[in-house]
């Protein structure tokens, strides 16, 4: 039976549409397509990320391997009053000392900042990336760097500043040592090449020599004259690559005899120039990752694979005490002028402030 046109034209108006006879809007169908597209290029960047293990802008996703960014280096400011950590979330914590709060975040261009260094009258600060940038910050405004550059084509390894404050050396995972010009940012001259990085060490000012500890376990002795390798000594034993890397090198007071540790826990005293070892410190053979001598020249501190901190008596090689500090690696510890407060990070993401 036909209804009238008035039934009919009701009909029509509510007749259901192609999509809404499978029970689904326009907009739901839309929606729905929108995020399958959204997941799949998701999926996409993020496995992109991983494969590319990419350390540069943050314009460049990347997916880090870790729930916690590890807190990569720490540095306290020449005049006591500020510290400075840095890491794998790309950002710089600013701590005040005295109160042990953390006063500014700045975020950098970079992510995974490596190194952080004050320059010895504190009004510069250098950070290095896994990129192999640098960034170099005004501590009077530290809101926006004043020079970002590509110095390395691997990752920074190590900077230090020679102490008069004029030039500092940046290392990278290129195996090229770099001394820079610190005021006009342009490089001074770069060392001949290497087979080893560079992961620590410093200058010695008053013989123009620089001091530096490599990956493969050598302690390196360099002429800043002749710009010329004087002396190479292996102080690891160990065949393993990774277990033989020079983790820190301390100069004593007459700067003729350095403080080294290596990862395997080899840890003594070695005439730089002679390259011999004087003293040879007793250890429990645990990794070690960072070492660190106070003010005082007679005590230094060394953090281990396992969290620890260990406090170590220069003169007689003996443990003094030992810390359960982190949970995981101690990447950097660094403490003030006056020996009474230590700063240590970790790849647990934490600083932690100690009274010694």
């Amino acid at each position: 039976m036909i209804g009238t046109s008035r039934e009919r034209s009701t009909m029509e108006r509510h007749r259901p549409s192609l999509f809404q006879k499978r029970g689904v809007g326009l907009v739901e169908v839309v929606l729905v397509v929108g995020t399958i597209f959204a997941i799949a290029w998701g999926a996409h960047t993020w496995n992109e990320s991983l494969v590319g293990n990419y350390a540069g802008p943050r314009s460049a996703l990347r997916i880090a391997d870790y729930e916690v960014a590890p807190l990569l280096s720490v540095a306290i400011s020449p005049d006591q009053r500020a510290a400075v950590s840095v890491g794998s979330e790309g950002v710089l914590r600013v701590y005040d000392v005295q109160s042990r709060k953390c006063t500014a975040t700045v975020t950098s261009q970079y992510f995974e900042l490596t190194n952080v260094c004050f320059s010895p009258d504190g009004s510069q600060l250098v950070v290095g990336t896994a990129g192999g940038e640098i960034e170099l910050w005004n501590c009077d405004d530290i809101r926006v760097p004043t020079f970002t550059g590509k110095v390395h084509s691997g990752r920074v390894t190590h900077i230090t500043y020679h102490p008069d404050g004029r030039s500092f050396l940046t290392a990278g995972d290129d195996n090229r040592n770099i001394i820079w010009n610190a005021h006009t940012l342009e490089p001074l001259y770069e060392l001949p090449p290497r087979e080893s990085a560079t992961r620590s060490g410093g200058f010695l000012p008053k013989a123009n020599l620089l001091v530096i500890g490599t990956v493969l376990g050598q302690l390196e002795l360099w002429d800043l004259t002749t710009r010329q390798l004087v002396k190479a000594t292996a102080v690891s034993k160990t065949i393993e690559p990774r277990e033989s890397i020079v983790e820190g090198v301390c100069f004593l007071a007459d700067e003729t005899e350095v403080l080294v540790v290596t990862r395997d826990g080899d840890l003594g005293i070695w005439d730089a120039r002679g390259g011999t070892r004087r003293v040879k410190f007793p250890h429990p053979g645990r990794f070690i990752t960072s070492l660190h001598l106070l003010a005082n020249g007679r005590q230094a501190v060394s953090g281990g694979l396992d969290g620890q901190i260990q406090m170590w008596d220069v003169s007689s090689g003996h443990c003094i005490k030992s810390i359960p500090a982190h949970a995981g690696p101690i990447h950097s510890m660094a403490t003030t002028a006056d020996d009474r407060l230590m700063i240590s990070t970790g790849w647990d993401g934490t600083e932690k402030f100690w009274d010694l």
